[in-house]
């Protein structure tokens, strides 16, 4: 197999730059172009990996990928009714790199069609395929969560849409999503579940106008931890997370203990993604420092070099790590599958 570098472009560079992307280590635009922030993140990723760090992609680097849940490249289909984007996902995942947002009882439209087809395909029934999402619909998808490890709530955000393999088609269209006539929506503005208060506070000791590392403090159950954020050396240079108001839930794309150096710390390893609370399902979150939304934001130990992708990073032993892990777990299934983060 031919391998990637510096030049090369189509839909085999866009499927590395959203693989390198879920795995922490691109987070600029997945454009199918090969170029020198690209060669970076696959420096960074086989450095880190402990490849032949040469900038260039064959065999070793892809299959190290494959590892981490991303197939070698292939022929690209359509992925959520016909649409999507060129990346083809591993078994059991989505190419879904777009906002969306959440579907619930009393919404009807394409969206809701697609959803529903998606159920059926993977094997709950559903008495017609008519775009409203009405009790059954709602019902099919609570058993769809229940099966799948996810908060059983009967509403589609993001996580359940990846779950469910629905890409960037059924993201477009959950932007036009209306109301049936004489049915309250049940979408859910704001995310958490449980209380409205904020559980969980970061606090940057300084808040930098560009890029580079910074460090903070986040308090959970009144334990207090050390974070970095950003990155200012070597090839990669990264803004910090973003100030702002996040909704955390477990994820399932990522276990407890992660076998990625860059979300491994002291033995001890972990991910959680951070979507911006007005925002249920999306993963992106705008950055005016940038002048662009930033996506796949988190929450996992600072791996094998200080500073993360803009990412917050957790610092500590193995024990403080573990205790932060275990806490932010159980805060989450006390407050309905997800809790309140400020990052100030």
């Amino acid at each position: 197999m031919a391998s990637l570098s510096i030049g090369s472009s189509g839909t085999d560079v866009r499927r590395l730059q959203y693989a390198l992307r879920e795995a922490g280590y691109f987070e600029d635009v997945v454009d199918g172009k090969f170029g020198p922030t690209t060669k970076a993140a696959v420096e960074a990723y086989q450095r880190e990996n402990e490849l032949k760090v040469d900038g260039k992609v064959g065999e070793l680097t892809w299959s190290e990928l494959e590892a981490d849940g991303f197939e070698e490249p292939g022929p690209a289909r359509p992925l959520g009714g016909g649409g999507g984007s060129d990346f083809t996902p591993a078994p059991g995942r989505s190419s879904l790199t777009r906002s969306v947002e959440t579907v619930a009882e009393g919404a009807q439209g394409r969206a809701v069609l697609m959803l529903q087809e998606a159920l059926r395909a993977k094997g709950y029934a559903l008495a017609k395929l008519d775009g409203k999402f009405g009790p059954g619909t709602a019902d099919a998808v609570r058993r769809f969560q229940e099966d799948n490890g996810l908060t059983a709530d009967g509403k589609v955000g993001r996580l359940t849409a990846l779950a469910l393999g629905l890409g960037d088609a059924y993201a477009l269209a959950t932007q036009d999503v209306q109301q049936m006539a004489g049915v309250q929506g049940t979408q859910q503005v704001g995310g958490s579940t449980g209380s409205s208060s904020t559980h969980l506070v970061a606090r940057f000791d300084r808040y930098p106008s560009g890029k580079g590392m910074t460090t903070g403090s986040i308090t959970l159950a009144g334990r207090t931890y050390r974070f970095n954020s950003g990155k200012g050396k070597g090839k990669g240079v990264y803004y910090s997370t973003v100030k702002g108001e996040y909704r955390v839930a477990r994820q399932g794309g990522y276990s407890d203990v992660r076998s990625g150096r860059p979300f491994k710390r002291n033995g001890v390893g972990f991910s959680f993604i951070i979507e911006d609370v007005r925002r249920p399902g999306s993963d992106q979150m705008w950055d005016s420092r940038a002048g662009r939304q930033r996506t796949a934001l988190r929450i996992h130990p600072d791996g094998a070099s200080d500073g993360t992708q803009g990412c917050l990073g957790l610092t500590g032993s193995a024990e403080e790590l573990r205790r932060f892990r275990d806490d932010l777990n159980a805060a989450i299934r006390a407050n309905g599958g997800s809790i309140t983060l400020s990052v100030q």
